[in-house]
């Protein structure tokens, strides 16, 4: 990289955060105060992830209770509550033993709350008026319903209904989906049967995508479904020859470049024979240590690059690659990152290529919308990635939450 690019980097990243930092709400200062908190002081962040992994696991109220209390007994009082917080938490131990129902039901109400900013009311009452309002702002939305392991056919149907009841609403326009919660016999000893009905459903989704101009993203999850996923996509985009769909890089996997190569070349072919472009979402990964865990069992190298630093390059040589002015012809770009310096190289390169109509910069919802602000000045085409789960689902969306919590405080911010 060459020092005049580099230089017009740092000052787009510096512009972009100054003017950020002058746009923050009272809300969103309070939100970065508590995230100072926790990372200043290790067991804050350990009891919140403790509180939040464990103790909504089951819907009894009265074994949440017992394992608030163990947490408090064992960590005290976290400071990073505020004053309110601090006095719930001490009417949950006065009265928790008698009136455990109502107390963990205040607090579940209290947590719900405290989260709506990174996981959004999933109904549509509460849902398109949200929508709407980000709209007015010129910010794209792309919905993601979060949850846990589909475990049976009857889950995997109901969330093949939400994904058609999304894809159908008039007011949504982008639509993530896990092909993991459409498909609940996933397994490397069905390959083939497996990929039949995943076809089949995503086949299904295309089609009402199609009659209702709305845009599908696969979301990429672990390293052992990734080349499932890239092959269901292309095979069933190979029936839909005018859509525009996308699908997830992960580039914290070693593979990742060779693996937007094999869908680059796919892509040109389709384009070739009269198709549509498709998109690619590029990011660097949100499942590290679901990774880290799975090598560990099984003795095998690991997928995934051993530093953030070897993350950070190749998320940087894949994007330099995707914004090449022949590449961009074939596959659009939405360049996923919070890192203003990312987002910067990535506008000065497409700024340079003159292709920066064909990239969008995405974030997600509720992590740093200041930043978004701020970088939508420059570049219209902000699209804000925003889980969503129903009340009901809220407890299923806790995992989603613990991992985002965790990477937005660690050490290295691996995300």
């Amino acid at each position: 990289m060459d020092i005049k690019l580099q230089s017009k980097i740092i000052k787009r990243a510096e512009a972009w955060l100054n003017d950020a930092n002058q746009s923050l709400s009272q809300a969103e200062k309070k939100q970065q105060e508590k995230i100072k908190t926790l990372i200043k002081r290790p067991e804050n962040k350990f009891f919140l992830v403790q509180l939040l992994d464990q103790c909504f696991r089951t819907k009894k109220s009265t074994r949440i209770f017992q394992l608030v209390m163990s947490l408090l007994n064992r960590f005290g009082t976290p400071s990073f509550l505020n004053f309110f917080e601090q006095k719930s938490l001490l009417f949950v131990r006065l009265l928790g033993p008698l009136f455990s129902s109502v107390t963990i039901k205040v607090m579940l109400l209290k947590i719900r709350a405290n989260t709506t900013h990174v996981i959004l009311r999933g109904e549509f009452s509460k849902l398109i008026p949200h929508l709407l309002k980000r709209y007015k702002e010129n910010f794209k939305v792309n919905i993601n319903r979060v949850g846990e392991l589909v475990l049976g056919e009857n889950e995997a149907l109901r969330f093949l209904k939400k994904y058609s009841n999304d894809i159908k609403h008039p007011n949504i326009k982008v639509v993530s989906i896990k092909l993991s919660s459409i498909c609940s016999k996933i397994t490397p000893l069905g390959e083939t049967l497996s990929k039949k009905i995943l076809i089949d459903r995503l086949s299904s989704l295309f089609n009402l995508a199609e009659k209702h101009d709305t845009l599908v993203n696969i979301d990429m999850e672990e390293f052992s479904q990734a080349q499932l996923n890239s092959d269901v996509f292309t095979k069933t985009l190979d029936q839909f020859p005018n859509l525009i769909a996308g699908i997830v890089i992960q580039t914290y996997l070693i593979n990742s470049h060779n693996s937007y190569m094999d869908l680059l070349s796919w892509a040109k072919k389709r384009i070739k024979n009269g198709g549509s472009k498709i998109r690619v979402r590029l990011v660097k990964g949100a499942n590290l240590e679901m990774e880290d865990i799975e090598t560990s069992h099984t003795g095998w190298a690991s997928p995934v690059y051993d530093s953030k630093l070897k993350v950070d390059a190749n998320f940087k040589r894949v994007l330099k690659t995707a914004m090449d002015p022949d590449n961009i012809k074939a596959i659009k770009i939405g360049v996923a990152s919070h890192n203003l310096f990312d987002l910067s190289y990535a506008y000065e390169i497409a700024h340079t290529n003159n292709i920066l109509e064909e990239i969008t910069f995405e974030m997600l919802e509720g992590v740093a919308n200041h930043i978004a602000r701020a970088v939508k000045k420059s570049h219209p085409n902000v699209l804000l990635y925003t889980p969503i789960a129903n009340k009901g689902n809220f407890i299923n969306a806790i995992g989603y939450l613990v991992r985002r919590f965790d990477e937005n405080t660690s050490e290295e911010n691996f995300l």
